[in-house]
């Protein structure tokens, strides 16, 4: 081996060793390296390109993989990771042909035949893809991916008792068995764990309000839900998660989104618990009162999901939204996080008004200042997002502009979030089509405002 091949594997075991911390740039940089020394070499091209694909620099990635088809035609891995592509590219059918491709060269593979259910799935096919999401459990009984992604198609269904129990598997990483969960008895000291997302973990605690029988019960949080949880749950004792100094090991644990097993059963159950149930913190409203202009209507306004997950839409243009509601004695208030302010800026020059921006709190980080200005509008429009969640715990009436492809919360309700009690959903009609639910928004703000 000369000199640059030995630079190169170095590299190339570095960029591996990344990109499994989930440092994808990082990754990125040392796979570079091992590609300026080894060029074309098939696997610096295929995890070069799958470390890009973790980044969504798809085009990048999708130069590699063509130049890699071209090297190993016949390479599943290859054409696997071009179906991922195309997948976030929202190009489904690509994203279809290669994973045919990839089955006719290895059609046993739990992943691809996984792949291939999830690709159903985000086109709204949840029989297709729970056949597929069979097929790869056949090939590997405990892959819990496969199992997960099953369960949140049968919770899309309704099928309330087969959903729950794959849905144990959600943060599984090694494919391990998952035990039955039960219900600690009431007068156990329960400590609740979390969920990853603050959208999920608002949701499932709707289901607290059924724990009333509980006295010792202890919830660990993200630090940004602590002040809004304390002020809404005064019985629950609540810390955080990051610097929880208790020994966890002294109660029965169970996670907040395993509660729902012992209380869904059916839709039916959601009219015991979806009453508001998140509560400002008192002191917060100096911060967001300069926002609220008591002559007009105020209506807060999220389009932009910073989420990952794939398959998900999010983002809808401002000014498709706008330009399509009658702006006349409204205040629109942007509860939007990030840098969007050029397009919020193109967006007001364009329909000649003013947008309310928020500036003195962060609004992905304070979450009581948000929940509180939230609280204080008449209304609010969002894609699918925290900002329902936290909407819909509060009672404000909110319209969620939904896509085609369901997302399991929303069950097979056409029109109502059952969580909440005052949240409706315009969905597409076909998919990636925002025509429909964009043309009927005005009138279900009025519908919406006229019975709120």
């Amino acid at each position: 081996m000369n000199e640059n091949q030995e630079n190169a594997k170095i590299f190339f075991l570095q960029g591996l060793e990344e990109f499994n911390l989930q440092n994808y740039e990082k990754a990125e940089g040392l796979l570079l390296k091992a590609l300026n020394l080894a060029p074309d070499r098939p696997s610096i091209l295929l995890n070069l390109a799958a470390t890009l694909i973790k980044q969504q620099k798809l085009n990048e990635a999708k130069i590699h993989l063509e130049n890699l088809i071209k090297i190993e035609p016949d390479n599943y891995l290859v054409l696997m990771n071009m179906a991922t592509v195309y997948t976030n590219l929202r190009v489904f059918d690509k994203a279809h042909y290669f994973l045919d491709l990839a089955l006719q060269y290895n059609s046993n593979n739990h992943e691809l035949l996984c792949n291939k259910g999830s690709v159903y799935r985000f086109t709204g096919n949840l029989d297709k893809a729970i056949e597929f999401y069979n097929l790869s459990l056949a090939q590997k009984n405990n892959y819990s991916f496969a199992k997960f992604n099953k369960s949140i198609c049968d919770l899309s269904l309704e099928n309330f008792q087969h959903g729950w129990k794959n849905y144990e598997y959600r943060e599984c990483i090694n494919d391990e068995a998952v035990n039955k969960i039960s219900m600690p008895s009431v007068d156990s000291n329960i400590l609740i764990l979390s969920e990853q997302g603050i959208g999920d973990v608002i949701m499932f605690s709707s289901i607290l309000s059924l724990l009333s029988s509980y006295k010792k019960l202890t919830f660990l949080l993200d630090d940004r839900l602590l002040e809004v949880f304390t002020a809404s749950f005064p019985s629950i004792n609540f810390y955080s998660q990051k610097d929880c100094k208790l020994n966890i090991n002294d109660y029965s644990q169970i996670r907040v989104g395993s509660l729902a097993q012992f209380f869904i059963h059916s839709i039916d159950d959601f009219k015991k618990l979806n009453k508001p149930f998140l509560k400002p913190v008192p002191g917060k409203s100096n911060k967001v009162e300069k926002y609220i202009k008591a002559n007009k209507k105020n209506i807060g306004i999220y389009w932009h999901s910073t989420s990952k997950q794939l398959g998900k839409i999010t983002k809808i243009p401002l000014m498709d939204i706008l330009k399509n509601v009658n702006l006349d004695n409204k205040n629109i208030i942007s509860i939007q996080d990030g840098d969007v302010l050029n397009e919020i800026n193109k967006t007001t020059d364009e329909l000649n008004y003013s947008i309310t921006l928020v500036d003195n709190f962060d609004l992905r980080n304070d979450i009581a200042e948000l929940t509180t200005l939230i609280s204080q509008c008449d209304l609010i429009i969002s894609i699918s997002s925290t900002v329902v969640h936290i909407a819909g715990a509060v009672g404000v009436p909110t319209i969620v502009l939904s896509q085609f492809a369901p997302d399991w919360r929303y069950f097979q309700e056409p029109n109502r979030l059952v969580w909440y009690s005052n949240t409706f959903i315009l969905k597409q009609k076909n998919l990636d089509d925002w025509s429909e639910p964009l043309k009927n928004l005005n009138q279900e703000i009025d519908r919406v405002l006229e019975n709120t």
